[in-house]
């Protein structure tokens, strides 16, 4: 990220790699406790659509798209959803920019 840029999608691409590989090769015959630490990493993926550059270019529209459609069609969600939307884009800057989950 120092040579590149928080936006460029280098370092994005060469730490998914990482995390994918690391999962890869820990896989097989683990016990019960080994298994649930896999797991947790493996949900952890997901943290990747929140981080840029990934959350801008794709999640970022599909999010506010779905928060703002549920804030107007179910009763009362409204009044969490619409400045959860609004509060977004700057909690992804702050809990987001760094690497390490």
């Amino acid at each position: 990220m120092y040579y590149c840029g928080q936006k460029d999608w280098k370092p994005w691409l060469l730490s998914l790699a990482a995390d994918l590989t690391s999962i890869q090769l820990h896989r097989g015959n683990l016990s019960q406790r080994q298994r649930l630490e896999l797991s947790r990493r493996t949900i952890a993926l997901l943290l990747y659509l929140l981080r840029s550059p990934f959350f801008d270019k794709y999640t970022k529209h599909h999010l506010l798209r779905l928060l703002n459609t549920l804030s107007k069609h179910v009763p009362l969600m409204g009044l969490v959803l619409t400045p959860l939307a609004q509060y977004l884009p700057m909690w992804q800057d702050t809990y987001f920019y760094m690497w390490s989950t």
